[in-house]
């Protein structure tokens, strides 16, 4: 969990086997490779420790989520790293499923260019 261990991601799924790739698994329910999957998710998430987050985050049947994390640095607590980590829909999961490697890459990269434009709109700029 945010600041607190490991996101509810693809890595920790039972139907997650781990690749050569780094930071990749290979899905056994969508039979595809997911990449960084630590900050994946989709509504097929399965481990038995999940009860609360599916109560907060209900997600969306044939959906494919990212988690948008941005480090930050307050001028309280200039040597201390701050997270901010949202849940983010990055599309269906057909259509991740067709992406190639780049237009999955160029998906994510947009959608993380969106979250930290967001986010310094509202909380202004902080240095990383």
């Amino acid at each position: 969990m945010p600041n607190g261990g490991l996101l509810p991601s693809c890595f920790i799924c039972k139907h997650s086997r781990k690749t050569d790739a780094i930071g990749a698994v290979a899905c056994q329910q969508h039979g595809m490779t997911v990449q960084h999957a630590m900050h994946m998710i989709c509504p097929d998430i399965d481990h038995p420790n999940l009860k609360q987050f599916r109560k907060k985050h209900p997600l969306v049947d044939g959906q494919f989520y990212i988690w948008i994390e941005i480090h930050y640095r307050t001028a309280e607590h200039p040597t201390l790293p701050q997270y901010y980590h949202e849940l983010v829909l990055l599309a269906p999961l057909a259509t991740y499923l067709a992406w190639s490697e780049d237009e999955r890459q160029e998906a994510e990269l947009a959608l993380r260019r969106q979250k930290q434009a967001e986010f310094e709109q509202k909380y202004g700029k902080h240095d990383t």
